[in-house]
């Protein structure tokens, strides 16, 4: 357990050691979700289903034409190979409303599907569970063994306060595994681990 106020600061990339996309590997993943095509005029031959659809969803709401989805999209496409980050993208183009929207649901796009690709990942289930000798060479959990050390259950309560975080990432691997480990290390509930780590102050820039 932390005696002292302790912030951690998490850079981009840090969930990479369980199989998070670095920064190429992320804007790759996201120009090939927005890279939407159809084949025909109607049938779909490229990019994701779920953007494809909220797209549709969208222009019906603004009674609109996909195709300026479309468009924003491929701008965000091709414009990733030219920029540091899909955040430098979106900063370029912060004037215009639609990439905007375009790149953001790219972003959570592909970010939920790396999250189901990583070492993490587990449905939530009593049949499923994280396999942590698997990652117990990360720094996810050398953290927890430091965090953890000396807290006793009946204490549980007070394990994250002295802790905060201010996080580079996206991804959700930081709360996935103290979540996962509390469930497993002290014999929590799913709840009552799920409310203990979202008690812990976690900022994103």
């Amino acid at each position: 357990m932390f005696k002292s106020k302790t912030v951690f600061i998490l850079g981009a990339g840090s969930s990479n050691e369980v199989d998070m996309p670095l920064g190429h590997g992320l804007k790759k993943i996201i120009a090939n979700n927005l890279d939407i095509r159809y084949e025909k005029g109607y049938m779909r031959s490229s990019g994701d289903a779920h953007i494809d659809s909220a797209f549709r969803l969208h222009a019906r709401e603004k009674n609109t034409n996909i195709n300026n989805h479309l468009y924003a999209s491929w701008r965000i496409r091709d414009a990733l190979p030219h920029s540091i980050s899909i955040d430098n993208v979106l900063d370029a183009h912060s004037d215009d409303e639609l990439m905007q929207i375009c790149g953001k649901l790219g972003i959570v796009r592909s970010i939920l599907e790396s999250e189901r690709k990583s070492k993490l990942y587990y449905a939530g289930n009593y049949e499923e569970k994280v396999n942590f000798p698997n990652i117990e060479n990360t720094w996810f959990a050398i953290f927890y063994k430091l965090l953890s050390q000396g807290v006793s259950k009946s204490d549980i309560g007070s394990i994250f306060q002295n802790v905060s975080f201010i996080n580079f990432n996206y991804d959700r691997c930081l709360e996935q595994y103290l979540q996962a480990a509390l469930i497993e290390s002290y014999a929590l509930q799913p709840q009552t681990a799920y409310d203990l780590v979202n008690s812990l102050a976690i900022l994103r820039p």
